[in-house]
């Protein structure tokens, strides 16, 4: 067996423990953070479809191909607006560095070398109104006093000058919604009509960047839809890729070729009890090529599960969690399986006490009820992944083989084991044959 530390060249940030998770564009005037250097942030960004495409539409607004000049990212916590925020504001003012991101990638994009740039985390900040920053951070101290009741248009032109000028408004809807005042939004939304609208105007090279969450339909009515260019990151279709990037520097594919045929093999040894037809398996052969050396069914079942908790951190929250399974397996594990996410492990445990506290505490009792099995805490790790979340409705027998099943393990054994959990795991319910931990104990069981 191939481990997973021998086949690939984890990332330095994960074998540190100090995975970058949450972009604080607040931090861009400190040097000691990362959020300053192009470099390090550069390094650590995946060139997704959304932020080509992005790309795309900034060069071609600067060349004066395309009148939007609004960009904004939307997506609920976690799903890499900020961090798509701050590449296209370092490509944009530190070309040296963004020119060595765009060859590595072999990306063929031009900007301009002279961008000026204005960023405001609002959220922070908390300006009574949204210009006050821009034009300070721009030194215009003489054209802010000439506002009145909100930036004219002639003023956003004055502003902008010859220079081609970026302007990034961060956490832009949050910090829209906690205004109360009716006047003071109101002032607000007619300067983003006015900065949206001005962005349009081709005699300027003026770029507006943002990010929303998206629900606020006063806010990106006022900034015009046909004005902007939108971009869903909750969507995004490169979400794997990026796990993959940020976790792994090099992988042997070799090697994977190796580990995934090994496992293919068990898989049609074991027929449909998997759920994968034969029919099937060249196809989830690639499958399992592709997200190497995670397994599909674990990626899968992290992003729905990060998906439904609004709350918690999406794709940050998935690298978080798999950073820490990967520094505790990545030495005695081929393929990081859903039974690898151990609650038992703290590391780990601190990360899904985020989803749901209760369920976790349940699960670890009966994973410690049952710890002479030793195949029940795998099976019961698998199982919880998919409790988190109540419209999946649980975890099917083949979910269950998928999330615990080895090369060399029988099948048979996780069979026999599974189902003496039935009368044993006091909070493990079973309903239309689907297995499903639950807050409330299975009285029957735990009597």
């Amino acid at each position: 067996m191939s481990v997973i530390e021998n086949t690939t060249t984890v990332s330095q940030e994960v074998r540190r423990g100090e995975v970058f998770g949450a972009v604080k564009l607040y931090n861009l005037d400190d040097p000691t953070k990362p959020e300053s250097s192009a470099k390090r942030i550069l390094g650590m960004t995946y060139p997704t479809q959304a932020l080509q495409q992005a790309m795309t539409a900034v060069e071609e607004c600067f060349q004066g191909k395309r009148r939007q000049g609004t960009f904004v990212f939307a997506g609920d916590y976690g799903t890499g607006k900020s961090h798509s925020l701050l590449a296209l504001y370092h490509l944009l003012t530190s070309p040296t560095e963004g020119r060595r991101w765009l060859d590595k990638w072999s990306l063929p994009f031009n900007f301009p070398t002279e961008v000026q740039a204005a960023v405001s985390h609002l959220l922070i900040e908390d300006p009574d109104f949204a210009w006050e920053p821009i034009f300070t951070r721009l030194d215009r101290a003489d054209l802010l006093a000439e506002v009145r009741d909100h930036p004219t248009g002639d003023q956003i032109r004055q502003l902008a000058g010859d220079s081609p000028l970026v302007v990034i408004l961060d956490e832009l809807e949050s910090w829209f919604d906690a205004i109360a005042d009716p006047s003071r939004r109101e002032r607000n939304l007619n300067f983003l009509q006015n900065l949206t609208e001005m962005a349009q105007d081709q005699s300027l090279r003026l770029i507006v960047l943002a990010s929303l969450y998206g629900r606020n339909q006063q806010l990106l009515g006022r900034m015009g839809r046909e004005r902007m260019f939108l971009k869903d990151l909750g969507a995004e279709e490169d979400k794997a890729k990026v796990v993959l990037f940020r976790l792994f520097e090099e992988i042997d594919q070799d090697e994977a070729r190796c580990t995934v045929d090994s496992y293919v093999e068990t898989y049609a040894a074991v027929g449909d009890q998997v759920g994968i037809p034969a029919s099937t398996l060249d196809s989830y052969r690639a499958r399992m090529l592709a997200y190497y050396p995670l397994y599909p069914e674990l990626v899968d079942v992290l992003f729905e599960v990060y998906g439904a908790c609004k709350d918690y951190q999406n794709t940050r929250g998935i690298l978080y969690i798999l950073s820490g399974v990967l520094r505790r397996c990545g030495s005695e594990r081929d393929l990081l399986l859903p039974s690898d996410v151990d609650p038992n492990f703290s590391e780990v445990s601190d990360d899904l006490y985020q989803l749901d506290p209760v369920l976790l505490s349940r699960a670890i009792h009966d994973i410690q009820y049952n710890k002479d099995e030793l195949l029940a805490g795998d099976i019961l790790s698998t199982i919880l992944l998919r409790s988190f979340v109540p419209e999946m409705a649980g975890t099917d027998e083949s979910q269950v083989l998928l999330g615990c099943l080895r090369p060399g393990l029988n099948v048979n054994e996780l069979h026999r084991v599974l189902a003496k959990l039935e009368s044993t795991a006091w909070y493990l319910w079973r309903s239309e044959n689907r297995y499903v931990i639950r807050p409330d104990e299975n009285l029957p069981v735990s009597i």
